[in-house]
This record gives C-alpha cells, structure tokens and sequence, in this order.
C-alpha cells in the first residue's frame, strides 16, 4: 500500500495517494512498525500540507511527538521543526478565519527524566598521559556528589 502510495503521488494523483497512506496505516498501526508508521504520518502530513489541510497536517505530524520514538535525534527534531512549521501555518490561519475547535494547541510528550537515574562521570586528564586525580591539578572541573556507580560501570584505564 505505501508502494502504491508512492506511486501515485508521483503521477500526480494525490487523492489516491492519500488514500493509499491511509490504507498503509490502518495495517501498520500498533503492530510494532513504528519507523513505518512515522513515514506515513509523515508522508500524510506533507500530503495534507500541500493540500491546504492545514489542521490535518497538524495532527498527522503530532502523530510523531511520541515519548518512546525508534527515531534518531536528528529526525526527531526534523519532525519537530515540520511540526512547530504547520502549527504557526495554522495559528496564522486562525487569526485570519474562524478554524474547527479541534485546532487546540497540543500538549507535547516531553521526555521524563528521573533525576535519580541520572550518572555524571567526571575524568582528568594528564597532557603527559597520567589519569590518576592525584597526579593531576584539578581546576574548573567539578566533582560528581551523591552518586554511586557500581564496580561494572568504573572505568579503569589499562
């Protein structure tokens, strides 16, 4: 069905196309696919763009925003970007015309950190090769405190 997607969003019938994507993700949704599903969101996003759909884009492309996402750093900031792009699209098409009240600005996944999972290794280093922070004048660095690491996680120079 993505195939067929491609296909006929490169000779120009985007109505298919769309239709096809739609198809695509019907099957590949919660299935595990995740990266394939992004693609289709993408891809309707951007079809839905070029279609002046403007709040369909939107959520298509909040369809990225996950918390657990398989994406690269790098992609998910490209999505990000498309994202915050047709949201600004559509809040300035809100300004100019009266747009459904699905069009609420979305409340974005922000990663969780869990402060005590959070480890900061601290390492000196000798310009003459000497790792030990007793040979080395320590200054401008500062120390981890109320960490522990575990003997598995040291690093010990060889």
């Amino acid at each position: 069905m993505i195939l067929a997607g491609h296909r006929f969003g490169k000779s120009g019938q985007k109505r298919h196309a769309s239709r096809a994507y739609q198809l695509a993700l019907q099957v590949y949704k919660g299935h595990g696919w995740s990266l394939a599903e992004d693609h289709i969101h993408y891809t309707i996003g951007r079809q839905c763009l070029s279609g002046q759909q403007i709040e369909a884009a939107c959520q298509a492309l909040a369809a990225l925003l996950k918390p657990h996402s398989m994406q690269t750093p790098s992609q998910q900031s490209a999505y990000l970007n498309e994202f915050i792009h047709v949201h600004q699209m559509m809040s300035r098409q809100s300004q100019s015309e009266v747009v459904s009240k699905n069009a609420t600005t979305p409340i974005l996944p922000l990663p969780l950190v869990d402060s005590r999972n959070i480890k900061t290794l601290v390492e000196t280093k000798d310009p003459g090769g000497a790792n030990t922070p007793a040979q080395t004048p320590v200054t401008g660095i500062t120390e981890a405190s109320h960490v522990t690491f575990g003997d598995d996680e040291a690093h010990h120079p060889r």
